[in-house]
């Protein structure tokens, strides 16, 4: 028996290593964001166990690879961020009512076991690093893949395993979402031992394929949604009830329960111990809210009159019990989104941002007065007030980041269009670390999109204007979905200008490879792909390499590039 202190992130990769993935992908993201950083530098290392390590391009790309791993016999981690979980969808969605592969029958119990595949989703409730404070959970049950939410950090490494378990077991893709606190701390574990996964290659006979389960096209998109709801995903409660990860404590008799899941149960349980309410209240720990086990939750839900609901986000636990409450027939007064006391409606948890433990203990003492209960008597801390506030630091560019000389010119060149010939330089731009260019001192961002998206939101704009207009586009982002953009423009004949803003590497979340960068994740040398010629073969208008230090240069060729008409990418 052994312990280490692991971040949320080598906790992911540990508890991988003690499920037994043969492949790891997904695309990088805050909270996330070291996901890769970890496997690259334990490059060596997986590969003498077999394992295999991709960086997609996007996060769609993972989840497609996700699905050939699944059809090659083999158990796949993907990660990615909430944002990344949207691109994902439709990959995932195919995926997860498909179900390729070869399972085998368990000899000790007699049930089908499939090759598995987890999806680790990393969410940012306070929008500390993400464009959109996105609920991961709703989209999850969307794609009909249940999820676990760990609360602790041996939970996040253990419950690595039992994911994987819960995907062979009912052949469904399984979630486990994580959020910043826990993503980005940590703590001291107990390991495991690591499984070996296999170390050599197959040969397949594709007349073995079961065609009608893993071509997703009528008539066999029908069939699978039959087979979903009806065979597949009933398999999950019977595995979430044998798992038993759902916990209980405080009085078992009370007729007022407290109910949470996720990071947010730790704050809830700390303010309860803390004031002694676990005496006179029950409290119940929800491994998965999405589906809940109706065996676990009913008898526990038929003993009280009183439930208080506490999430982060938006109330999706509360309308899930209150659904598996109205099916069972269980009456019992719901406190969570709102606090409804007759004609009295109080903002209950909020359903904005996150959930600090000083929001969680002001809304105890709100509930406790409209229940008529204890309020909270813990002494709280006392603060130290300053005599002058605190500047606020903004995020800003690495020292040294090329982004800046052109940020820099494009700053000069809209006072230059301005005065002298009264144009308005707009610039469209989406997600990348070049999303900075709208903060002082720059301001040289004036809308954000999707990621690669920024020259479509400039052509839906300039439709209908008459302002030149550049984009601001990341190397990365290029590969990721930036592509499809300037095709776009092409097609449509958009007068635009793209700056393809190129660092060689996937910077904002850790610089990571990029597909020009020479080198695979796993440290295998590749072909530098080239932007310059790739735009070129897509036929825009024109196409110009410059480096943004030529700072003379590079202030003309925007210049006249910028006034010219047609589809541009410097």
């Amino acid at each position: 028996m052994s312990y280490k202190i692991l971040n949320g992130n080598e906790l992911i990769i540990q508890g991988g290593l003690e499920a037994g993935f043969s492949l790891y992908t997904g695309y990088p993201g805050s909270p996330l964001a070291d996901y890769f950083n970890i496997l690259h530098s334990r490059k060596n290392e997986l590969q003498e166990k077999g394992i295999r390590v991709a960086l997609g391009n996007t996060e769609a790309n993972a989840a497609a690879m996700a699905g050939g791993a699944k059809q090659a016999g083999r158990n796949v981690m993907v990660g990615m961020k909430s944002m990344g979980l949207h691109v994902a969808s439709d990959a995932l969605s195919v995926g997860n009512f498909a179900n390729p592969g070869q399972p085998y029958i368990d000899p000790e119990t007699g049930e089908t076991i499939h090759s598995g595949v987890v999806v680790v989703v990393g969410d940012d409730p306070w929008s500390m690093s993400t464009s959109t404070a996105a609920d991961s959970r709703y989209l999850f049950k969307h794609l009909h893949m249940p999820f676990l939410e760990p609360s602790t950090p041996q939970e996040l490494k253990d419950w690595i395993a039992h994911s994987l378990e819960l995907s062979q077991r009912s052949s469904l893709y399984a979630g486990v979402l994580v959020t910043t606190f826990i993503a980005e701390g940590g703590g001291r574990v107990q390991l495991g031992d690591e499984s070996e996964v296999p170390n050599t290659l197959t040969e397949f006979d594709p007349s073995t394929f079961n065609l009608s389960e893993s071509v997703m096209v009528p008539p066999n998109s029908f069939k699978a949604d039959v087979r979903m709801i009806r065979e597949r995903f009933p398999k999950v409660k019977k595995v979430l009830k044998e798992l038993a990860l759902d916990e209980q404590s405080g009085n078992a008799d009370s007729k007022v329960g407290f109910i949470s899941s996720g990071v947010v149960y730790e704050t809830l349980k700390q303010i309860m111990q803390e004031e002694h309410y676990l005496d006179d209240f029950s409290l119940y720990k929800v491994a998965c809210s999405y589906p809940l086990v109706d065996d676990l939750l009913v008898p526990w839900l038929q003993k009280l009159d009183t439930l208080v609901v506490v999430e982060e986000k938006r109330g999706f636990l509360e309308n899930e019990l209150i659904s598996l409450c109205q099916e069972h027939g269980v009456k019992v007064r719901v406190y969570g989104k709102e606090f409804i006391d007759g004609e009295l409606v109080v903002e209950g948890f909020p359903a904005d941002g996150g959930i600090s433990y000083e929001i969680l203990r002001g809304k105890m003492d709100t509930l406790m007065g409209l229940l008529g209960l204890r309020p909270c008597q813990h002494k709280q801390p006392e603060l130290i007030q300053l005599d002058d506030a605190l500047p606020m630091r903004l995020p800003t560019f690495c020292p040294g980041c090329p982004h800046r000389e052109t940020l820099s010119l494009l700053k000069e060149l809209r006072k230059v269009f301005k005065e002298e010939e009264g144009i308005n330089l707009i610039s469209h731009g989406d997600v990348g670390c070049y999303s900075l260019s709208f903060l002082e001192p720059f301001k040289e961002m004036h809308d954000i999109s999707a990621m690669g998206q920024g020259g479509a939101f400039g052509a839906g704009m300039d439709l209908f204007s008459q302002n030149p207009s550049v984009v601001l586009m990341g190397d990365s982002t290029f590969f990721h979905s930036g592509l499809s953009a300037i095709s776009n423009s092409v097609q449509l004949g958009h007068n635009i200008t793209y700056i393809v803003l190129d660092n060689d590497f996937t910077a904002m979340t850790g610089h990571q490879m990029s597909p020009s960068t020479g080198q695979s994740v796993e440290g295998r040398k590749r072909p530098e792909q080239d932007m310059l010629n790739l735009v070129r073969g897509m036929g825009v208008d024109e196409a110009m390499e410059v480096n943004p230090s030529d700072r003379y240069f590079y202030q003309n060729v925007l210049k006249d590039m910028v006034k010219k008409s047609g589809t541009k990418v410097i």
